[in-house]
């Protein structure tokens, strides 16, 4: 009773119930209240259900049933404030308390929030800003079959193995070429997991006195993936085949193969045929397409070329009620490969291979970078803008990219060979602009084939990049950062005749993003884009006067392309919210014996006193 006694006087001392005006301890009204603008980040595909991402809306019950797992995301800051428990009187919250061993109380949730999140950053508008945030911020092999039977699932589970049917009646997983351990030879065979995305790259190596039967191997031939198996659409089928009993033969099994609903054949539409000396790609199909014209390698012994072999191969996999197969697409890429020309090539021929999914739902489908907030390795979405202000997104095109050299390191001036810009990952590439003798006087002709190289087919000053991962095309610009440039002083005259003065050799592309949202869960925005570019001397090796003019007289020009990401984030407020104040109300004259004096909030001092002095008596 004593203790509860003096507790009541300790608040009354500390917090008398007049409490002035002007007090200076008054929680800042200033701090910004920005939203928590990351609801649900695995959602990135617009339109369409991400595997075991339990917070998109737009899967359903039966999509849901097949998710191995949710997706967690962050949203509280675990332990990190303690105080002594000695200053707790009640706890009231939601949260049970914890006393660790060295008698301090910690919190679980902070619910302070603008220490929670970031302070926003405002999109760069003027090329000062620009300098000024800059400047703060400078598969193995398979196993050995048991005795055991295979089990199979129920059904088919993200990532579970994806199963097909031989005539001869044996199951197993669908496989694609992929590297191995040490090397990048196709040796190994990696399984193709239901609904996981995946893509591989590796090369088969072809004798150095090539026959046919390097033409035919099963790595060239299209029907090897296309007609040699079937694939089951829904695992039922296994278990539906086990119990039958009355499968004795192989013409049993081939009637199974041949007219088994549950049973898939692989669909090819068309075909690419690259041009092996310009990499060019047509495309071959309609009404007099037929896949049986394309699906065997041919070999001309003459002149040692394999006709129509397979170098690239994507399955595009429909699914429909979660986990059932619908369709399988197979989209093939075919070439002649001059098996003579291989050996500055370690005769070394190079495979593709690709597995994407989609839903048959009749929704368009958008590709994210990240819901809000970019992820790393994502490419940097960009649209370009019209004569008439209006923003144009090219979902064929929709990054912003580098140059990318060729085989032979000059830069290649494909757009669909230039390499993109992913999020967070600071680059550099390299390639040489090769000029003929025909245009050592024209400096301006030279400049464009620089920037051709450097910037692409389209003016840079056209660009506008997405903030978010989650752009919105229908929006208005305000979602989007117009790319600015620095330095692009381009070169139109000679200089003493003999070389061109200044002429754009470089581009670093600088890219300011800033964190928002709880610091737990942030989300990177991009605020500027600023491409800065470079320039040097071009000096000819062969003058008018020094040499023959020769159209055929070459020369290389050397150009390099950087990529960096500067974090322009506010720094999070390091501060504690001031405590909400105790007032207890208690009549005038409760405390009347103890002070002679008639103004209430005198009593503080003479009554911690009289405190003191009936404390030190009874003890």
């Amino acid at each position: 009773m004593l203790f509860i006694f003096n507790a009541i006087l300790f608040l009354i001392v500390i917090h008398p119930s007049n409490t002035s005006s002007n007090n200076t301890n008054s929680v800042n009204t200033d701090a910004p209240t920005i939203q928590d603008v990351a609801s649900c980040t695995c959602d990135l595909t617009a339109g369409s259900c991400d595997v075991n991402c339990c917070c998109d809306k737009e899967c359903s019950s039966e999509d849901k049933a097949v998710f191995s797992t949710c997706i967690e995301t962050a949203e509280y800051t675990a332990i990190k404030y303690c105080i002594s428990d000695f200053s707790i009187f009640q706890d009231n919250s939601e949260f049970s308390a914890v006393n660790l061993a060295n008698n301090l109380l910690c919190l679980f949730k902070d619910n302070y929030e603008e220490r929670n999140k970031y302070y926003d950053v405002s999109p760069v508008s003027s090329a000062s800003e620009f300098e000024y945030l800059i400047q703060q911020q400078t598969s193995a092999s398979p196993e050995t079959p048991g005795t055991e039977a295979v089990s199979f699932p129920a059904k088919y589970l993200y990532d579970a193995p994806i199963y097909t049917f031989i005539e001869n009646g044996a199951i197993s997983p669908m496989t694609l070429p992929s590297t191995g351990f040490s090397s990048s030879e196709c040796n190994f065979y990696n399984t193709i997991g239901y609904y996981k995305q995946s893509s591989s790259s590796c090369y088969e190596i072809v004798s150095t006195s090539p026959a046919e039967s390097d033409c035919t191997t099963t790595s060239f031939s299209l029907e090897s993936y296309v007609n040699s198996f079937k694939v089951i659409k829904e695992t039922s089928f296994v278990e539906s085949l086990r119990s039958t009993t009355n499968i004795s033969n192989t013409t049993q099994l081939a009637e199974i193969f041949e007219n088994n609903t549950s049973l898939l054949s692989i669909v090819v539409e068309k075909v690419q045929i690259k041009d092996p000396t310009t990499g060019f790609i047509s495309t071959v199909e309609g009404v007099n397409f037929s896949v049986t014209d394309y699906l065997t390698p041919t070999f001309n012994a003459s002149t040692s070329v394999c006709q129509n072999a397979l170098i690239d191969l994507t399955y595009q996999i429909d699914t429909v009620s979660g986990s059932v197969i619908s369709r399988i697409v197979a989209l093939p890429t075919l070439s002649n490969i001059d098996f003579t020309q291989l050996a500055s090539q370690q005769n070394r021929v190079w495979h593709s291979f690709a597995v994407t999914f989609t839903s048959n739902a009749n929704t368009k489908i958008t590709e994210r970078s990240g819901n809000p907030g970019y992820l790393i390795g994502k490419g940097l979405i960009k649209s370009t803008i019209s004569t008439d202000n209006v923003l144009s997104f090219n979902s064929l095109d929709p990054y912003l990219t580098v140059l990318k050299s060729s085989a032979d390191g000059s830069c290649s001036i494909d757009p669909s060979s230039r390499q993109p810009i992913t999020f967070g990952e600071n680059m550099q590439t390299s390639c040489f602009v090769e000029i003929t003798s025909s245009l050592s006087n024209q400096c301006a002709a030279i400049q464009n084939q620089t920037l051709l190289a450097l910037e692409g087919v389209v003016d840079v000053t056209k660009y506008y990049v997405a903030k978010f991962g989650n752009y919105d095309e229908a929006k208005s610009n305000g979602d989007w950062v117009q790319v600015t440039t620095k330095d692009r002083i381009l070169s139109e005259n000679m200089v003493d005749g003999l070389s061109c003065n200044p002429i754009i050799n470089g581009l670093t592309i600088n890219i300011l993003y800033a964190n928002v949202g709880r610091i737990t869960n942030p989300q990177p925005k991009i605020v500027g884009v600023q491409y800065d570019y470079s320039s040097g001397r071009l000096s000819f090796n062969c003058g008018a006067f020094n040499c023959i003019q020769s159209a055929t007289l070459k020369q290389r020009i050397p150009i390099t392309t950087f990529v960096t990401f500067v974090d322009v984030s506010n720094p999070v407020e390091d501060s504690i919210k001031y405590p909400s104040k105790i007032r207890i109300n208690l009549p005038l004259d409760f405390f009347a014996p103890f002070y002679s004096h008639s103004t209430l909030a005198s009593c503080s001092i003479p009554l911690f006193f009289v405190l003191v002095i009936y404390n030190f008596l009874i003890c």
